[in-house]
């Protein structure tokens, strides 16, 4: 009952903060930083190792040829592309267009301007379903252990999990949002390109939830057998895809005013979960 209590209170107070946070920032929405971007507008450009026309020729780029600079000293800029890690002028480089941004990334940006009155409702709404989703599914697996007599799995790996990740994809988005979008236009690659780091951490984040879902999955079908497990692990996921929903929305919007926010609900969130749980077992009694 105190856990409840405490959950209902704790429910407005977190919501006046969240407005509190918003009022106060100062996050310019759609504030993203995307990398300078070039076309080869010479017959061959070369290579080399170091920034200066001294140093070893390590690669050649033909005419068209768009590359991307990793990073700018003097005329010379960094690139990566084909293997090949150099230094190359920009004498020979036209300047081009960032990379178009999909049509659903431009929808997830123009609702996430915090100046909008879009943003709020739904910040709002998905603020309310985090908080309330651990309540509501709790509330299921006790009517279902007591009916069925379920030892209901408690501690879960996948909501820490796509909570962590929701924050990371909200900071690569905010920070590296052209390499993010390079990264899903390719599509889903087994060994990832080597010339876009992101396209390891974004496998590195699918490997880790799927680690964990199978970690959940065969927690639940241990305990409660593969039927029941499949289920209680169904419900669970829905649990953590709004976890994941709420905290990229809000990371995207607000940066690392949202992530001081998030982790402050995520960890009180946590801790009322556990000691639900912990009154559920121990007042849990088998049927006779």
């Amino acid at each position: 009952m105190f856990g409840k209590v405490m959950f209902k209170q704790g429910r407005w107070i977190f919501l006046l903060a969240f407005t509190a946070i918003i009022v106060t920032s100062c996050v310019e929405p759609g504030n993203f930083r995307t990398r300078d971007r070039y076309v080869v507008n010479t017959g061959v450009l070369l290579v080399r190792e170091a920034p200066s026309t001294s140093s070893k020729i390590i690669g050649r780029f033909k005419s068209g040829d768009t590359l991307v600079a990793s990073e700018q000293q003097g005329y010379w800029i960094m690139v990566r592309k084909s293997g090949i890690s150099g230094f190359v002028a920009t004498e020979y480089l036209k300047p081009i267009n960032p990379m178009d941004t999909p049509p659903t990334l431009s929808l997830l940006e123009g609702l996430a301007n915090w100046k909008s009155w879009e943003f709020w409702v739904i910040a709002i709404v998905l603020v309310t379903l985090w908080l309330s989703s651990s309540s509501w599914i709790n509330s299921i697996k006790n009517k279902l252990s007591v009916k069925f007599d379920l030892p209901v799995k408690s501690l879960l790996i996948t909501p820490v999990v796509l909570f962590v990740n929701g924050v990371l994809t909200g900071l690569l988005y905010i920070f590296w949002k052209d390499q993010v979008i390079e990264g899903i236009s390719k599509g889903f690659q087994f060994l990832p390109d080597e010339s876009n780091l992101i396209d390891f951490v974004i496998w590195i984040q699918l490997s880790l939830i799927i680690l964990s879902l199978v970690i959940d999955l065969l927690g639940s079908i241990f305990k409660d057998g593969v039927s029941w497990g499949i289920a209680l692990t169904f419900l669970d996921l829905i649990g953590s895809i709004i976890t994941f929903a709420t905290a990229l929305f809000l990371t995207v919007s607000l940066s690392f005013y949202a992530i001081v926010f998030l982790i402050v609900v995520f960890a009180t969130k946590y801790i009322i979960t556990v000691y639900q749980n912990s009154n559920r077992k121990s007042g849990y009694t088998r049927p006779n």
